[in-house]
Formats: structure tokens, sequence, C-alpha cells
């Protein structure tokens, strides 16, 4: 199997870092992680996009590692402290470095290691089609013998003797020196699976609402919340040295917090009664010195001996990493929305919140600004205004469309404010100076997804089954054959850019009446799934897709991925600043490409 040195660790104590091409990533390094583990040292190892985090609090340390991927990875930790990373093929990373181990083509994600120094991958094989149980030892890599799944494992564990127990698609199963033993039990959904130092097998399945608990592959008892589970979708799980078993509320719910199991009763915690930053918590993984870490969407968390630490980054940085929206105001403060409620901004000197820090449920999906510098913000909850203080709107005004689920939000050139919401008694809504009017879906058909003015006034709506069009308060135009539209921006020479995602059609350059060129992979684009567009100052034309950035000079592409400058493949919201700065909203952080 052949092995390739691909990184060595740098260590980074800031908030921020400099990319190629000048891109700054501003993001918090305990926000927002996925899985994690915590090696003998206890330093806790999480993953935050395309970056490997390794922060070790007795220290103060970060350590960030450059993954060549942006995908959520399976993470587990082997001997000798080596932390393994699953996506796709397999990175050790040892003593600072990271290995890749090629594995064959294929799918796959689950990922367990054996106290007896082996490790163990599901993979579906691209080629044959065939699913395989992997499994790495004494430097090589080798498929178990009759593997008896036709799918990958939904979890593995072991005991400490190197026993393994396996969640299938057929139901749980035993590995014992060679030998197979699979027990009938319904363990779809299986959220993840660890063995106790009881020798129990603990299965969460989220979506099943409940916790079973097997001994020797006989089922003896389960639990749900009725019995005192923090949250009713149980994920991650995880053991302490005292013989807790600490459970996460899986993000399935948007966060209920965590519970803890002390052998009689359940204790739960959340950020009321305890350390914890956010409800939301990703990941639980303990310490050989008796801690306990959760990664969460505000923070990462530590309980010890009854206490509780919080590790959130500071004042001087941005809350939450997984950043839907930015806009740049006149003044050149840089907002952002999050999927978890928050609003923030950057005044090119420090970072402030507009409102509370833990974030509720709702994500803000856009953000533009009123003629009067209000700030009005787009989100699935509702459509708010902030001038010094909040205010809400869930209707459009009386007997107007419900805004409880608003996709986007623009200014037009009378200073008035349109959005777009969804759902079944959405639509358009235009407010002017306190009074509204409103377009119901029933008026428009389908649901609108996307919103902007042109210059002579006109408004454009994209839906998901054609763009309609707005001028005078008028439905004035429709064009059906333009389904899909996801994101539609105005240039300075008057000419509409509008771009598709499902359809995957790509992108349209339109004059209002005439196609004038389209735009695809074949061009240059990363993508013909289109997410975002914006027009900066030169007249050039920036799309974020899921694949990559793109510019568009008007004579050639230019295009970043994670290859090439920028640390996650995923754009989802674009904004230029008066100063000709242009910064993207990413699932890991802002971006900000200086001028």
């Amino acid at each position: 199997m052949r092995m390739i040195v691909l990184f060595v660790a740098m260590a980074f104590l800031v908030c921020s870092c400099a990319w190629a091409q000048d891109f700054t990533h501003y993001y918090n390094r305990f926000s927002g992680g996925g899985q994690a583990v915590v090696d003998s040292h206890g330093a806790v190892w999480y993953q935050l996009g395309s970056q490997m985090i390794g922060f070790d609090p007795a220290a103060d340390m970060t350590t960030v590692l450059r993954l060549p991927f942006s995908g959520d990875a399976s993470i587990a930790l082997g001997a000798e402290d080596a932390v393994w990373v699953y996506y796709s093929n397999i990175w050790r990373i040892r003593d600072g470095q990271m290995q890749v181990f090629m594995l064959p083509t294929g799918t796959g994600k689950a990922l367990a290691t054996s106290p007896d120094g082996t490790v163990w991958v599901g993979k579906l094989k691209t080629q044959t089609q065939e699913y395989v149980l992997l499994r790495y030892e004494n430097g090589a890599w080798e498929e178990v013998d009759n593997y008896p799944s036709s799918r990958t494992p939904r979890g593995m564990c072991f005991e400490l003797d190197g026993t393994g127990w396996f969640g299938l698609k057929e139901g749980l199963a035993k590995y014992d020196q060679g030998e197979w033993t699979v027990f009938d039990y319904d363990l779809s959904d299986l959220s993840d699976m660890i063995v106790s130092s009881q020798g129990e097998v603990w299965v969460s399945q989220g979506w099943r609402q409940h916790i079973q608990v097997f001994e020797d592959g006989e089922f003896i008892r389960e639990y749900k919340m009725s019995d005192g589970l923090a949250g009713a979708y149980p994920g991650p799980m995880a053991e302490d040295t005292a013989g807790n078993i600490w459970v996460v509320d899986s993000p399935i719910s948007r966060g209920a917090g965590v519970s803890m199991f002390d052998g009689e009763s359940w204790h739960a915690y959340n950020t009321l009664n305890s350390g914890l930053p956010s409800n939301v918590v990703s990941d639980v993984a303990a310490s050989p010195d008796g801690a306990v870490y959760f990664t969460t969407a505000c923070g990462l968390a530590r309980h010890k001996n009854g206490l509780w630490n919080t590790f959130s980054g500071g004042d001087n940085c941005i809350v939450n990493n997984d950043v839907w929206s930015v806009a740049v105001n006149a003044l050149g403060r840089a907002f952002y929305g999050t999927c978890y409620d928050q609003i923030g901004y950057y005044d090119g000197a420090s970072w402030s919140q507009l409102n509370n820090p833990a974030g509720g449920l709702s994500t803000i999906c856009d953000i533009c600004f009123g003629a009067d510098e209000s700030v009005w913000i787009a989100s699935n909850n509702d459509l708010r205004v902030w001038h010094g203080s909040m205010i809400s709107y869930r209707r459009a005004g009386t007997g107007g469309i419900n805004l409880d689920n608003t996709k986007a939000v623009c200014l037009d050139d009378r200073g008035r404010i349109w959005a777009c919401s969804g759902g079944d008694y959405g639509g358009v809504a235009c407010y002017d100076s306190g009074s509204w009017m409103s377009w119901a879906v029933g008026d428009l058909e389908p649901e609108p997804r996307c919103i902007a003015c042109d210059g002579d006034g006109r408004i454009w709506v994209g839906t998901e089954k054609g763009i309609a069009v707005f001028q005078d308060e008028t439905l004035v135009d429709w064009y059906p054959e333009y389904g899909y539209t996801s994101a539609i921006a105005c240039d300075q020479d008057g000419f509409l850019w509008i771009g598709f995602d499902r359809s995957r059609m790509g992108l349209l350059q339109f004059d209002g009446e005439n196609e004038l060129a389209w735009y695809s992979m074949d061009d240059g684009l990363p993508s013909n799934w289109i997410k975002c567009l914006e027009c900066d100052a030169g007249n050039n034309i920036w799309v974020g897709t899921g694949d990559g950035l793109a510019k568009f000079d008007r004579t050639e592409w230019t295009m970043w991925d994670i290859d090439n400058g920028i640390p996650v493949n995923e754009i989802r919201d674009i904004s230029t600043a008066p100063n000709g700065d242009i910064w993207f909203a990413t699932p890991a952080g802002l971006l900000c490409l200086e001028s």
C-alpha cells in the first residue's frame, strides 16, 4: 500500500490566517468542530472545514494541519496517539506529520481503531460495486474475510481484547478471532456505538429516538427522552474514566445539549446549567485524565472533576464558522449571519455581535442595508431589521404573506426593501416607510428563492419554476424557462447574471429580454451548480459554487478551490466593500480578498 507524506504541522494562535492570492480566512478555531478524539496527553483533535485542529489546553497551544478536502470526515484515535482521518482515503497524523494511504477508489466513512492497534474502515469499491471491510495491521491493508453484510458498517467499536462489534444493515455483528456472528436487530439509522468498560455495547439511534444496550449480543435495556435524556435524538457517545456514559443530542434537533448516565440515572446539561457555549453539540470525546470534551456550534467545552471550562476564541473572533450570509455596508462594516441565528460584524479592527452569541434555531439566509443604514436580516424564522434595536416581522402587514421563511432581501432604487419568503403562505413583499405590499405564492405559482433589483428599478425574483419580474408594484413578466434560479445579480452595464442550481444550467448573461451568453464548467466555472453571484467595482463577476470560487473579468475565468488558495470549496454568499475588498461566506468561516 503506497504511503505519501503530505503536510507538516504548523501552529497558529490567532483566529485568522492568510491564504494564497491575499485571501484572509477569519474563523473561530474552537467553533463548529465535527468529530473529536483526545490523545494520551490530553490534546483534543477535531476537523474544522479543510483543517485538522489539535488543541492542548494545558499548554494553550493550537496545531493546525491543512487537509486536502473540506467534507465531513470520520476521525479515530489509534496506537501511539496517531489520529486517523477517513475521507475517501485515509490520513494518519503522527509526530506532527500527515501521511496518506491510497485506498481502493470508492465511497464510505465508517472508521474505528482497536486496542490491538488495528484500524478498520468500511468502503464501497467503485469498480466492482462491492462493499468491503478493510483492516490495517503490521503496516499493510487487507480485506477482512467473510464480511457478512451487503453494505458498509453503520458503526464499529472494539472491546479491550480486540473483539469487534459492528452495526450492519443485517443487525448487530460480532467479530472474534476471524469468526462472524450476526444478531438480528433493527439497527437502522444508527448514530453511534461504543463498548463500555462493563463490556456492554451501547447503540444510539437518532431518528428512532432511543439508545439500545446489548450484552454479548443480547438486548438488555433501552433509554429514551422519557427516561431522562436531554433530547429526543441521541447521537455521539463516550465513556469517561469514572464509567459515566455521555450522550450528545443529535444535531438533527438543532440542539438540546448533552446527557450523562452515572450508572443509575440520567443528568441533562445545557447552556443554562453548565459551561456549554451552545446547545448544538456535534461530538463528545473522553480524555485519559478524566476530562470530557464537547465540540459545539459556539466553542469547545470541557468537563473535568465536576467543573466546566469553555474555549470560544475570545471576543476578537467570529462566533461561529457555519456562515451563510455576508454583506458590507457603506461604512465598510462586514456583517455576517450563521446557521445558528447569530449576526455579527467586523469594523476593520474588532468583531461585534448584534444578538445572543449562544444562538437560536434559525439560519440567517441573507443581509442587506436600508437607505437609513438599517440592517435587514432574512432568516428561516422571520424578517428582521436592526437600527439600534431589533424588530422582527413574521408577516408582511395585516393579511400579508408570511415572512417566517424569508430566503432573500434587497434594496431597490427608491429605498424600499423587498423580500421573498418560502412556504405555503410565502411570496414577495415590499416594505416602504412602514407600509407593506405583498404577493402570495399562489399569485406566482412557485416558491421564491432569490431577489435582485436592476438598473431600471425592476425587481427580479428567482424561483424553482421560473423568474418573476415586478415593476411599479406590478408583476409584469414571467420567464418559466429559467427554473431552478438560485442567484441573480446586476452588473454596472445593466445586464443581469442568473445562476442555476438543480437544473445545472450554469450561468446566464441576460439583458432583460435576450440571452447574451451562457457559461458552464467548459468555460471555467468550478461547477454548474451556482450558489451566489456578485459584481465588483471593476465590473468583474464573482461566482460562488459548492466546488470552488470563480471570477470572470469579461475576458477569462480565474478559479480558486482548496488546492490553490481557499480553505473550503463551498461559497454561500459574496459581498463587495467600498474599499474594494470582497467577502465570502463559507461553512468554515469568512474569507476576505483584500483589494
